[in-house]
């Protein structure tokens, strides 16, 4: 969901997150083909709570789950979201996706 680029002038830029892989999320399954399983449904339920929460208050948090903090580009951190114990979490987007490597074979 989330993807990182370079241009030839090396300064790094950030692409929107692609909402494309999370539609089998939000809509219970209904894009992925087939069932979810009881670990991706649990985070279909999440991800809808966030949803929900963002457009009803302007804020994803609450009912404990994982903050999602605003965006902070001077350390790159981001939510992951993904199915799974402990597969909401904060993570590195650059190191992440490795965009240092990525960088390097421009």
């Amino acid at each position: 969901m989330r993807n990182c680029v370079f241009e030839r002038d090396t300064r790094r830029t950030i692409r929107p997150a692609s909402i494309t892989p999370a539609l089998q999320y939000l809509f219970s399954g209904a894009y992925a083909g087939h069932a979810l399983s009881p670990e991706q449904r649990q985070l279909s339920d999440q991800m809808i709570s966030y949803w929900t929460r963002f457009a009803h208050a302007g804020n994803p948090n609450g009912d404990q789950a994982p903050a999602w903090a605003k965006y902070r580009p001077a350390d790159g951190q981001v939510l992951a979201l993904a199915p799974g114990q402990d597969g909401i979490k904060e993570v590195n987007l650059d190191r992440e996706h490795r965009c240092d490597f990525w960088k390097s074979v421009e």
